[in-house]
């Protein structure tokens, strides 16, 4: 029998551009708590951030795929993990802009920038 693989890359083409590695990570890790979905509507469940096994299953996997070795996670997570608070930051200030470009009647941005920016604040004391 013949047994085939498939490969699966994934590309956001709306804001999509050249970043910080680790931001990218960051933002991967940030979005497990969703929010932007509709059904959400803003609201993001930040229970759901990946664990630090996850992350480290997360980074070996990228490393593995951009280097064929898993040589650096820790760094990597670590890296990841700087940009965790700007993520916040950079996402609830967009969400603001956006409630003011679009409005919040087919998404509730200000909710969105409320939960980034609360998380924000409730996890910095991990990450200082």
């Amino acid at each position: 029998s013949t047994q085939s693989t498939w490969e699966v890359r994934l590309i956001d083409f709306e804001y999509g551009g050249v970043s910080f590695r680790g931001f990218d990570i960051a933002n991967h890790w940030n979005e497990w708590a969703g929010g932007t979905q509709l059904e959400m509507n803003g609201r993001a469940e930040y229970r759901r951030f990946p664990t630090p096994a996850q992350q480290k299953a997360f980074c070996e996997a990228y490393l593995l795929q951009a280097n064929g070795s898993t040589t650096g996670c820790e760094a990597l997570m670590q890296e990841a993990r700087k940009f965790v608070l700007v993520n916040h930051w950079y996402w609830g200030l967009w969400a603001i802009n956006q409630a003011v470009e679009e409005g919040t009647k087919e998404f509730d941005y200000l909710t969105y920038a409320d939960a980034r920016l609360r998380q924000y604040y409730t996890i910095k004391p991990d990450y200082m």
